[in-house]
């Protein structure tokens, strides 16, 4: 949702619904032209540009809701929903134009929490390439121009053992060719 999206420097509040926030660094690709059932061998006539997106999730969302019996989408829900958070789509600095990266997928990608290495790898290691997401995605929903489409995140997201923010956290996503994108925690209860 819109209401998800920040920019370069402002704050990643989390609150008492907040257990397990990680963190997936990606590349995100920005629509310049409008579409529906675009081909895959004309998607990138409708990519205006990159920019960097910290999709960060919730990870346990349920967990702190007490006498609650488990739902058959809850795996499903918890995952998507955890995404929805207010804040939670941190965005920037800028977007780069299509003619300025020659090949999104070979762009270097990496994380630091509190200058702690904690997320490097590089695009060429997505699971699927923007040509495939775009026609897919417009097979479903008409692209409009300034849509944000997030492709996913290499080795290294926030998942597990000590993957988690906390107040005062600053996190640093660096993609190359494109900027860094720095955001720090608040926590309110």
């Amino acid at each position: 949702p819109a209401s998800a999206i920040i920019g370069n420097g402002d704050g990643i509040v989390i609150g008492s619904n907040n257990v397990t926030v990680g963190w997936e660094t990606e590349l995100a690709v920005v629509i310049g032209k409008r579409g529906r059932n675009i081909e895959a061998a004309s998607v990138y006539d409708h990519v205006f540009g990159y920019t960097i997106l910290n999709d960060l999730s919730e990870r346990r969302l349920n967990s702190r809701i007490e006498n609650r019996s488990k739902r058959e989408m809850d795996g499903f829900f918890d995952w998507l929903a955890g995404k929805w958070f207010d804040g939670f789509a941190p965005c920037g600095p800028w977007i780069v134009t299509a003619d300025e990266i020659s090949d999104p997928h070979n762009l270097e990608i990496k994380l630091t929490v509190n200058g702690q290495l904690r997320q490097q790898g590089n695009t060429r290691d997505m699971i699927f390439r923007i040509p495939a997401q775009i026609a897919y995605i417009s097979s479903i929903m008409t692209l409009e121009p300034g849509d944000i489409i997030s492709t996913g995140t290499p080795v290294g997201a926030g998942v597990g053992g000590d993957a988690s923010l906390h107040d005062g956290d600053e996190l640093v996503c660096e993609i190359e060719k494109i900027g860094t994108l720095r955001n720090r925690v608040r926590y309110i209860a």
